[in-house]
């Protein structure tokens, strides 16, 4: 997957969700379901709409797309959003 080194963080995270989702074969309501969120949580994020996702959905979404936190947030992090990347680290560290 490629992604501009201009691409908004939004975007970043959107994109990388939608990629693994595809690889996992599965639709924006499956993913919701396993995530445990609510359906339009996933078109917006996909959509680079939700800015500032809460941490827990961040989590969830990486443990129902069976990645690791790094990998959902990797490309966001190297985009600029450190500080969601930071606080779901902690968070994860934290459980």
């Amino acid at each position: 997957m490629r992604t501009s080194a201009s691409t908004p963080v939004p975007e970043l995270l959107g994109l990388r969700i939608q990629h693994y989702r595809h690889a996992k074969g599965l639709s924006q309501s499956q993913l919701a379901r396993l995530a445990d969120v609510p359906d339009g949580t996933i078109k917006h994020l996909e959509q680079g709409v939700a800015v500032d996702p809460h941490v827990s959905t961040v989590m969830r979404l990486a443990r129902a797309l069976d990645v690791g936190i790094g990998e959902l947030l990797e490309g966001a992090v190297l985009g600029g959003g450190l500080q969601l990347a930071q606080a779901v680290l902690e968070k994860a560290v934290r459980e």
